[in-house]
């Protein structure tokens, strides 16, 4: 249940107010006597009605007032005179509620608390109250919290006996002397690094093209060695042949 809306007229020490929530949360500020326990007190009255209107709700002087609460689904009008007072609640759709006050009573129900009381209350107790509005099991909350003590002290412990542990330990015998740097010094050797490793990358990178073109001109090398061997062969042959016609020729001669 949430106020969109509170509308309050000649209701104790109010004149007239109205507060419409753009949040959660409405903070209600001002000098003693300016009426923001009215406010307060307007609310409880418009939906608990019964015990909670007091003898004399109405502004001193006024003969009339009302209350409006606009809970969005409904809307809850109390209005007063000197002597009764009168509960209307009309749904969204324009229907009236017939048995009003038991229907807040219902709607209500165990979200209302009365608000000065809460405030007068000791802290850890508007915790407990604040955490059982909103359905949070207390009990289990308070169990989950001690066993989060009990881990982070077991920790503690567990640090500071690693931190001994560490200051009476040498890690690195052969270093006799230690320097602190500033964390500019530290934030320059990083950049150094960081670009020290990328030109690196990019050495790297380049190695694998010149890997890759040297396989290259490797298998074009042995394509024209391949070429060079057929060509050699041929040569081979047509001199054998050219061997052959001259020896036929000097023979063929000598008969004429």
């Amino acid at each position: 249940m949430k106020i969109i809306r509170l509308q309050a007229e000649n209701i104790k020490k109010l004149t007239a107010v109205e507060i419409i929530p753009s949040d959660n949360m409405v903070e209600i500020t001002g000098p003693n006597g300016a009426g923001k326990s009215s406010i307060l007190d307007s609310i409880t009255m418009a939906l608990c009605g019964g015990k909670e209107i007091p003898q004399q709700p109405l502004k001193k002087g006024a003969d009339k007032g009302k209350i409006i609460i606009d809970l969005g689904m409904y809307q809850i009008t109390r209005s007063f005179t000197k002597d009764n007072s009168y509960l209307k609640i009309e749904g969204k759709d324009g229907a009236k509620i017939s048995s009003p006050q038991k229907f807040l009573d219902e709607l209500v129900g165990s979200i209302s608390f009365d608000p000065l009381e809460f405030i007068n209350r000791e802290k850890t107790e508007q915790r407990r109250v604040l955490l059982e509005l909103i359905g949070v099991n207390v009990d289990e909350l308070d169990r989950q919290e001690k066993s989060l003590r009990d881990e982070r002290v077991i920790v503690g412990r567990d640090v500071k006996r690693t931190e001994t542990l560490a200051k009476s330990s040498t890690h690195y015998p052969e270093i006799k002397e230690t320097k602190e740097g500033t964390i500019a010094d530290i934030t320059k050797k990083l950049s150094d690094a960081i670009l020290f490793n990328r030109q690196l990358d990019s050495d790297i990178e380049d190695l694998e093209k010149l890997k890759d073109q040297a396989i290259v001109s490797r298998n074009r090398i042995e394509k024209i060695n391949a070429d060079i061997t057929i060509l050699r062969d041929e040569v081979a042959r047509l001199e054998s042949e050219i061997e052959g016609f001259k020896s036929l020729y000097t023979s063929e001669k000598k008969n004429l």
